[in-house]
């Protein structure tokens, strides 16, 4: 993420990441997600000292929450790839942000709630869940 800041076609990663997490999920459902996302892997290993270990609301995990949640960051991005192609570094730095900004949010919720809370609602675990055909998380 740091190297993003100065060279914005870094965030080209993002979607990298989630074709792998596409393809990886043909093989088991969401083996990114408990096996090399990098997210969940630094949420583990640094929050759990500060986390508050609380419960998740029920809420946050249903299938209509997760879908929306999915759904609404599906339409944005698509509109800011429509808006930004072909510029590179633009599209870069628009996924750049929507790392920062879910990582922020990651963060909230493992200080608030259990140091993973992010998974239970991850859009790329969603994704992933709802191309396996899967309602859990």
């Amino acid at each position: 993420m740091v190297g993003g800041y100065f060279v914005p076609e870094l965030g080209l990663a993002v979607p990298l990441i989630l074709a792998v997490a596409v393809i990886s999920n043909s093989r088991r459902t969401r083996w990114l997600c408990a096996e090399a996302c990098p997210r969940g892997l630094t949420l583990s290993g640094f929050m759990g000292r500060f986390s508050a270990y609380r419960q998740l609301p029920a809420f946050f995990q249903t299938l209509a929450f997760r879908s929306m949640a999915c759904g609404v960051l599906l339409m944005v991005t698509l509109g800011q790839v429509m808006r930004l192609w072909p510029d590179a570094a633009a599209l870069g730095r628009f996924f750049w942000w929507v790392c920062v900004g879910s990582f922020a949010i990651a963060i909230s919720m493992a200080l608030v709630f259990k140091p993973r809370s992010w998974c239970a609602v991850c859009p790329m675990g969603t994704l992933q869940s709802t191309m396996a055909g899967r309602q859990g998380r």
